[in-house]
């Protein structure tokens, strides 16, 4: 699960038509030009979330993404100073078959748990809440920025993800569906205690665009590398973080001390691009 805040949580996503299109095209551009295998997403106010399949070279296809939409909504809206959060992208590995499901049902319900939306088809920033696996849809190139170069249309299509195989596209799509379904409602209920209401719609996009959350973010917490609601299977993950960091770092100091032919473990990926080190295959 792929995660980008904007800088000072500022709503410069905030989800007019321009935003929405220019979005979505930018997506569709790495997803063609990367092979990117899109799960589910949302794209928040002042965030967004993706779940993709894990690839080879995700950090360029970050970079490619965050740097086009940084560039393209900046001119849209007569900006210059920094779009996202001084911090990097947050990516965490989703371990097995039910933290899929689990953070795919996050992401599609992330305008329900902000308060924002009743239920999430309600939304109208971009978000796969109303996709099936399988389905694609036609993204026109925004007016503004592109040039006429870029292709005029390009397709953005979401997979099942590669859990349940014993299943069909469209019953997994629905044990997600059902998930989300369980997070509205208790959206519904905490809302309900606490006394407040959902801001709707309207209210959201009269929000100014410098504008940021009054709610303040926690500081200084830790940033998951890993999700897992098995407690072994998240202790297994982050073990074998560890253990590539260590194997990474022996391969990296034999390698600065002039050994030839040293193998990196499969997901070195700046010394294979930069260096052309030797990396072992896939596990």
């Amino acid at each position: 699960m792929i995660t980008r805040r904007c800088s000072e949580r500022r709503f410069f996503l905030r989800p007019d038509s321009d935003v929405v299109q220019a979005w979505l095209y930018c997506l569709a551009l790495v997803q063609h030009k990367y092979g990117l295998v899109v799960h589910d997403f949302v794209m928040m106010s002042n965030h967004h979330h993706i779940i993709v399949r894990d690839q080879s070279d995700s950090p360029e296809c970050w970079r490619d993404l965050h740097a086009l939409l940084a560039r393209c909504l900046n001119a849209r809206f007569g900006r210059w100073a920094a779009f996202w959060d001084d911090r990097p992208y947050n990516d965490v590995r989703l371990v097995d078959e039910h933290d899929v499901i689990s953070k795919a049902a996050y992401v599609l319900s992330n305008p329900v748990d902000a308060g924002l939306v009743k239920y999430s088809c309600d939304w109208l920033g971009a978000t796969s809440c109303r996709l099936a696996y399988g389905q694609s849809i036609e993204v026109r190139r925004p007016k503004f920025f592109f040039s006429n170069d870029m292709p005029e249309t390009l397709t953005l299509a979401i997979t099942r993800p590669d859990i349940l195989p014993a299943l069909s596209d469209a019953e997994v799509r629905q044990r997600v569906l059902a998930a989300t379904k369980d997070r509205e409602w208790s959206g519904h209920e905490r809302l309900r205690k606490a006394g407040g209401t959902y801001l709707g719609m309207k209210r959201v996009l009269r929000q100014d665009r410098e504008a940021s959350p009054n709610s303040r973010e926690p500081r200084r917490g830790i940033r998951p590398t890993v999700a897992a609601m098995n407690q072994w299977a998240r202790i297994q993950a982050l073990q074998l973080t560890r253990q590539w960091r260590a194997q990474y770092e022996d391969a990296r100091r034999r390698w600065l001390e002039g050994e030839a032919h040293v193998l990196f473990p499969y997901g070195t990926y700046l010394l294979r691009r930069v260096h052309a080190v030797c990396v072992a295959a896939p596990p």
